[in-house]
């Protein structure tokens, strides 16, 4: 009889601990413990949704509302609720939770809320909002980064120049809509985007802190020079070899320009100045503090950009600028000017496109080696 008990405690434990451990592995799988914290962090993200306020300076009269898309992603993906996309034996799609809205517009300005979080057992989070059409002049587009590197629950970085402060739960902008769209995160340099990219990362402001966000976005027209040259132009004499520029004895890539000495070249250059753009040359042992980033360009106040011009400029290096005769300004349109450099060494060539409107320029600048 004691023999027969102790088979079957035997066979028991022999059913149940694989049992319990298939359970507790299809539970892992299914990512349901961590999943269980984030819904109840997403129960509090509905009820205490994000709150925006968005205000347009030079909006056209006569927009009475704008539509937003909220996207949310799943973040632990169910099977049978949700697609999983990390699995082997999934869909190769990632479901998403899109929610529109059509937001009011009074004098330019609108208002909404947004939770950043729908409590479930996928635990949806909001990932991107777009405000207005596509391409409109008025488009806004935030959110975070897909790079798994990103920490959600750090917040972006503040920044002096557009105002970005970020406090609180809090984020305030207040600057150019072409500042907007090259802001970036806390771990990328904000300024390194090239003013040809005409699709910058969107602005990380979603973060699992968020309470709120104040914008004021001026849709002015914020001009950005750029020595850059479009991957396939070649003009002027330069001959395109895909990563650089050449001409016989000069070479030039987006932010270096070798020449010898004493020979004069056309350096292709973009630009949205309503006027003629401002230049200076600087001696490589005198560049600015603020322009020694990985970067090609730097929004900087107005004072400062001015305060460069009026020191004397480098004698080492002559820059001459022929406007454009006609035609509009564009960053599509390659124009050119003169570099002669006269001595040998290294210098740092300044070019900026004023605009009065705004308290701060955008500057960028390529370097010249003779």
């Amino acid at each position: 009889m004691r023999k027969r008990q102790s088979l079957i405690y035997v066979l028991r434990f022999l059913v149940i601990v694989p049992f319990v451990l298939v359970v507790a592995t299809f539970a892992w799988w299914l990512n349901l413990p961590r999943g269980f914290g984030l819904m109840a962090q997403g129960l509090g993200q509905e009820r205490h949704p994000a709150e925006f306020d968005v205000a347009f300076v030079g909006m056209r009269p006569g927009i009475a509302e704008l539509p937003v898309q909220l996207f949310y992603m799943p973040i632990t993906p169910i099977l049978g609720i949700t697609a999983h996309y990390w699995s082997i034996i999934a869909p190769l799609r990632i479901d998403a939770v899109t929610h529109t809205l059509q937001v009011p517009v009074q004098g330019g300005r609108m208002r909404f809320a947004a939770p950043l979080g729908l409590a479930g057992p996928s635990n949806f989070r909001l990932r991107t909002v777009l405000i207005g059409e596509p391409g409109a002049p008025y488009a806004l587009d935030a959110g975070v980064v897909s790079d798994s590197s990103i920490d959600p629950s750090v917040p972006p970085a503040s920044l002096d120049i557009p105002l970005i402060a970020v406090t609180g739960g809090e984020y305030r902008f207040d600057g150019a809509l072409a500042l907007w769209r090259r802001t970036q995160n806390r771990e990328a340099n904000p300024y390194g985007f090239s003013p040809r990219d005409d699709s910058p990362a969107p602005p990380q402001l979603i973060w699992d802190g968020l309470r709120a966000v104040t914008a004021r976005v001026d849709l002015t027209p914020y001009a950005i020079a750029s020595f850059e040259v479009p991957s396939d132009w070649a003009g002027d004499g330069w001959k395109n070899e895909g990563y650089q520029l050449s001409r016989p004895h000069a070479t030039l890539t987006n932010k270096v320009l070798n020449l010898p000495h004493g020979v004069s070249v056309p350096l292709p250059f973009a630009r949205e100045c309503a006027s003629s753009p401002q230049f200076t040359v600087v001696a490589g042992d005198r560049i600015p503090q603020w322009s020694r980033i990985d970067g090609l360009w730097r929004p900087m106040p107005r004072r400062v950009w001015e305060e460069l011009l009026r020191s004397p400029s480098a004698p080492g290096v002559d820059v001459r600028f022929a406007a454009l005769t006609s035609g509009r300004p564009s960053l599509d349109r390659v124009e050119s000017f003169t570099v002669l450099a006269r001595t040998r060494g290294k210098y740092r060539l300044f070019a900026a496109c004023p605009n009065p409107h705004y308290d701060s320029v955008g500057v960028t600048w390529i370097d010249i080696v003779v």
